[in-house]
């Protein structure tokens, strides 16, 4: 199985709320948004197609920012 096919198979793992914790801890961890802020944007971003697996695969290609 490919990369791209794991990421989409755990992403279709998660249930809804699953989901929407995953896109609050990448708000506050990639754009420094409070919990309330990222619950907002993770609302609004949790249904476009893709979007989650594109976070994850930013996040696990990133690398040490240090």
């Amino acid at each position: 199985m490919d990369n791209k096919n794991n990421i989409s198979s755990f992403v279709n793992s998660l249930d809804y709320f699953e989901q929407i914790n995953l896109l609050i801890t990448f708000f506050q961890a990639d754009e420094g948004l409070s919990r309330k802020e990222a619950y907002s944007e993770a609302l609004d971003k949790v249904s476009k197609e893709g979007f989650i697996e594109y976070k994850l695969k930013q996040a696990i290609k990133m690398g040490p920012t240090v």
